[in-house]
């Protein structure tokens, strides 16, 4: 892969570097904002930003300014202090958040600043040529955030030139993607040596090859923003429940499957990479690291076949969720861990079910609503740092297993709203228009539409009328009088 990346500016010294006004780090189990030497904890309730609007895949970056401008303002009225994006946006949403927050300076809306990357086509980390694409996109976001960028035109990439410094408002940057166990034990197995790693920041000893990789990642992000710009924001890895360091009986009970189907077979330990404090300047009293997993409360199934978990009680009776909660912060001692995906859908399909009912899909809108209010009460109740509900607005390009067959062509699949596919009804947001027509025994909203079929003498069937919009197929049949 080609990177085409034009530096605005030159690197700045690291010595004379001094604290930002203002900043967020991570301190034992939790996050604080930092302000005039005076730290307060902050607890982080966000939401999760996508990047395509309806009509759109994710690369093809379609929102305007004014559309980011308008989101923000939304989460703001959720009292939301936090969003993610999961890639590099262009270059109008930083100065959308840059605007809206310097509207609000004592009120503003945190990034969590996601590289995202694919898997090795070789299921293998340590791949050279995988390793330096991605470091090479790292780079590169680091320089957009800090509005030092002029990113070329790639399919699938943001670009533009990048002038809006949005690094006062970063609270941490987020690396990678879930990482795949069929893609963590290739690596394991073509690398059983490697066993340790030591940067300038971080360091890992007795750890695997994956978490070894991980280190390395860290290192590489906190290392280039403070070279380049004198100090470095806390940082971690993307990673979910079927790598956690548990284990699940449950899960091993049901033996006999492929490794790449085992949700327990592998772990990825965030707690074997060490955050290194060699001095106390500027940019190590900044650079920060946390734990970071996406957990949603129907998958994987160990989460609610586990016994200790289906005894756990939160305020509203059994969960759970809460139970996998509460073992995964005793697991994430001494590091802040965020919940970095959670939520529900309120499609009419259900493609998981849950035993307290919060499941996947099924809910009405004020359902979803009650749901997600109560995960996030889990999330602070047992001592995780914060969370990122997903999502602010509904994808109508996601597809998930329980209707997959009927999304076809998958590249019109954003064209139009599957009100049964629980991957495309997340959002606190939708983009649904009145429906064209209203299933009420009037004939007023079929105005202007012509039969599809229409026979004057038919013994039983007059005319069959057909239309659409972007959610259902609307049929009105005529029948014969008598």
């Amino acid at each position: 892969m080609l990177l085409l990346i034009l530096a605005a500016v030159a690197p700045v010294s690291v010595g004379g570097a001094k604290d930002p006004a203002r900043y967020v780090r991570a301190s034992g189990d939790r996050f604080e904002v930092v302000e005039g030497g005076i730290a307060r904890p902050i607890f982080i309730r966000g939401v999760n930003l996508g990047a395509a609007p309806p009509g759109h895949f994710p690369g093809e970056f379609a929102a305007s300014k004014a559309d980011y401008r308008r989101w923000l303002a939304f989460a703001r009225a959720l009292h939301a202090n936090a969003i993610r994006v999961y890639a590099l946006h262009p270059p109008e949403f930083y100065q959308a958040l840059k605007e809206e927050n310097d509207a609000h300076p004592r009120k503003p809306i945190w990034l969590f600043q996601e590289v995202w990357t694919e898997l090795p086509g070789s299921s293998d980390f340590w791949d050279a040529a995988f390793t330096k694409d991605f470091e090479s996109e790292i780079r590169t976001a680091v320089d957009a955030i800090h509005g030092n960028a002029v990113v070329a035109p790639r399919p699938g990439h943001a670009s533009g030139r990048y002038s809006a410094d949005a690094s006062p408002y970063l609270a941490g940057w987020l690396l990678g993607r879930e990482w795949e166990p069929y893609a963590v034990r290739v690596t394991q197995q073509k690398h059983p040596a490697t066993t340790s790693f030591r940067g300038a920041f971080f360091s890992v000893e007795g750890g695997t090859s994956m978490e070894c990789w991980l280190g390395r990642e860290l290192d590489q992000a906190a290392s280039y923003e403070a070279e380049r710009y004198g100090l470095a924001r806390a940082v971690s890895f993307v990673t979910w429940p079927t790598l956690d360091v548990m284990r699940h009986p449950t899960e091993s009970e049901r033996g006999g499957k492929p490794a790449e189907h085992d949700e327990d077979a592998y772990s990825v330990d965030p707690g074997r990479i060490r955050l290194l404090h060699k001095t106390s300047s500027p940019l190590t009293r900044t650079l920060g690291y946390f734990a970071n997993f996406h957990v949603y409360p129907y998958y994987p199934d160990f989460m609610n076949l586990d016994p200790v978990y289906s005894r756990y009680r939160d305020k509203h009776g059994a969960c759970n969720y809460a139970g996998y909660l509460a073992d995964l912060k005793a697991h994430t001692r001494g590091l802040p861990l965020l919940i970095g995906e959670f939520g529900v859908p309120s499609s009419r399909g259900v493609a998981h079910l849950q035993p307290q009912g919060i499941n996947h899909g099924g809910m009405s809108e004020e359902e979803q609503g009650e749901a997600d209010a109560r995960l996030f009460e889990d999330i602070q109740e047992t001592g995780c740092a914060g969370g990122l509900l997903f999502a602010l607005y509904d994808e109508w390009f996601k597809v998930n297993w329980l209707v997959a067959r009927g999304e076809e062509p998958r590249d019109r699949d954003p064209l139009w709203h599957n009100l049964l596919d629980p991957e495309e009804n997340y959002g606190l947001l939708g983009f649904d228009p009145p429906p064209s027509v209203r299933v009420d025994g009037r004939f007023g909203d079929w105005a202007g539409i012509a039969p599809y079929a229409a026979a004057a003498d038919g013994e039983f069937l007059r005319a069959l009328y057909v239309t659409s919009d972007q959610n259902r197929l609307y049929l009105r049949i005529d029948l014969a009088p008598g």
